[in-house]
């Protein structure tokens, strides 16, 4: 979501985003009503794959070469109003926001300002309450180690 108030945006984003919608849906619908190898759509409206029903209502056999024009004509201005909508809402973005001042770091400045964290703040409670009873250490020695086998088997 734009950080930008609804009086802020300029007209511009309004009238591309509408253009925007209208060729969406026409060029969704150009798609629809093509034939492809199965029917499409011409084949819901009545018009099988072999009939010709579907042409005859839209126009004669050079209906493909109009509503494949069409499709790429709808493609390229789809593609243009996107990137015009990016780049005006980019550019409506920036003016609003303010610009960061360039600041230069100074190498014995920023050491010597850098801060330091306080120490921690002593006080009478203790920090965790100590344990009640401790679990029981057991005092028993280890065990003795095994003598290792002889490295000559004895016969």
């Amino acid at each position: 979501m734009l950080p930008l108030a609804a009086a802020a945006i300029p007209t511009s984003i309004y009238v591309l985003t509408g253009l925007f919608v209208f060729v969406s849906v026409f060029l969704v619908l150009v798609i629809l009503v093509q034939r492809p190898k199965g029917g499409g759509l011409s084949a819901a409206f009545g018009g099988g794959a072999g009939s010709g029903s579907a042409q005859s209502v839209v126009g004669g056999a050079g209906i493909g070469n109009v509503l494949t024009t069409t499709t790429i004509v709808a493609f390229v201005l789809f593609l243009g109003l996107a990137m015009s909508l990016i780049w005006t809402a980019r550019a409506a973005h920036h003016v609003d926001a303010p610009a960061a001042p360039a600041v230069q770091a100074d190498p014995a400045k920023t050491a010597a300002s850098v801060e330091t964290p306080a120490a921690p703040v002593k006080t009478d409670a203790p920090a965790a309450p100590a344990a009640a009873d401790p679990a029981p250490v057991s005092a028993a020695p280890a065990p003795a180690p095994t003598p290792a086998a002889p490295a000559v088997p004895v016969k």
